[in-house]
């Protein structure tokens, strides 16, 4: 499977302007208090939306998230980051993400991803497509068809902040990592454990990809666009995993190996 990097969530970047309960045809707020829709719009991860309780909202089950960017935006990729449920032993019946685009409001134009949300991070590309009007649309129903109560942060990407990775070749390397945490027992032992953040599917809170290029003008703009980047990228792994977090240390880098052959290397620290 390609492997790609998603740089920014658009919805982060200050220009989508949230509808949701402003009226004419919007949808209703779903929301808990403490974490209401319009932290979708915040680069925070931590920062993030949760339903009313017991998914008992407006659409009871059917969560509408509508976006107005004021002019066609292309975007490329859409996804959920840091999916929950409640409460957390409860059966999960159908998650599953849809995407709706327009040059009118309402957007009616579904691109039929129907995204399932089984991991912690799910993502899925689409043909890149403009639009001015995006509606995130999440289905939540529990093993009994009852309206689920989730929480978590809709993603869209636009088609130029996927940075696409080459295949990998013999001289590849790709590292996956996961959080072990070691606690002290009476009798004096290590006890290790994973915490329990790392339910969903999180497959691994980190992973590096170094890859030799022999294409210095690839380098160039891989290297321009990651250092000048900050916030949180959400990566594609080869193996067809999505792992949204930060460039470990803050960093990304790349060398002249020798003659036109460099090498490219970066790190992403999931958050969970």
């Amino acid at each position: 499977m390609a492997a790609s990097v998603y740089l920014r969530n658009s919805l982060s970047k200050g220009v989508a302007v949230l509808l949701n309960g402003t009226g004419g045809g919007a949808p209703a707020l779903d929301e808990n208090a403490d974490w209401p829709t319009r932290y979708t719009l915040s680069p925070d991860r931590y920062q993030y939306w949760r339903a009313l309780a017991g998914g008992l909202g407006p659409a009871a089950g059917t969560y509408l998230f509508d976006y107005d960017y004021g002019a066609p935006v292309t975007l490329a990729v859409v996804g959920w980051a840091m999916m929950r449920q409640y409460p957390q032993q409860v059966e999960v019946g159908n998650l599953v993400l849809e995407c709706y685009w327009g040059s009118s409001y309402p957007p009616t134009n579904a691109l039929g991803v129907g995204l399932g949300c089984t991991g912690n991070d799910s993502f899925a590309a689409f043909t890149p497509t403009a639009a001015r009007y995006w509606r995130v649309e999440l289905q939540a129903l529990d093993g009994a068809s009852a309206p689920l109560e989730v929480s978590g942060k809709p993603w869209l990407v636009e088609a130029a902040d996927v940075l696409a990775l080459r295949a990998p070749g013999p001289a590849s390397s790709s590292t996956r990592v996961a959080v072990e945490e070691a606690t002290a027992t009476e009798a004096g032992y290590a006890h290790r454990y994973r915490p329990g953040v790392q339910e969903r599917a999180s497959v691994a809170l980190g992973e590096r990809a170094e890859h030799p290029l022999d294409d210095g003008v690839v380098v160039a703009a891989l290297g321009t666009t990651l250092m000048g980047l900050e916030g949180r990228v959400v990566l594609c792994s080869y193996e067809g995993d999505y792992l949204e977090g930060t460039l470990e240390d803050g960093t990304a880098g790349w060398e002249r190996v020798f003659n036109t052959i460099y090498s490219t290397a970066m790190a992403v620290r999931g958050t969970p």
